[in-house]
């Protein structure tokens, strides 16, 4: 168990806490913008109600994903080692 300070949350099987997933509640019109985040780890981009989750680990081994907006594509670095590991 980890303690944010709101509430206590269990550690994911890689040592991540576990997220609420925000993006669900989100409500999208026509006229929202596509949001883009990282700092929370997935292995693929997530996408979700115009949110674009591109945080997939480079650090920790996995790929650098930058996001184009004007084409709409993700563009994926490889790591070329594991900069920090949880054990």
């Amino acid at each position: 168990m980890l303690y944010t300070g709101r509430q206590q949350v269990d550690l994911q099987k890689k040592g991540f806490p576990e997220r609420i997933d925000w993006t669900r509640d989100r409500i999208v019109t026509e006229n929202s913008p596509k949001i883009i985040y990282g700092h929370v780890v997935y292995d693929e981009p997530y996408i979700n109600n115009r949110c674009y989750g591109i945080d997939t680990g480079c650090v920790l081994g996995n790929k650098l994903t930058g996001y184009n907006p004007f084409t709409d594509e993700f563009i994926y670095i490889s790591a070329k080692r594991q900069y920090f590991s949880f054990d």
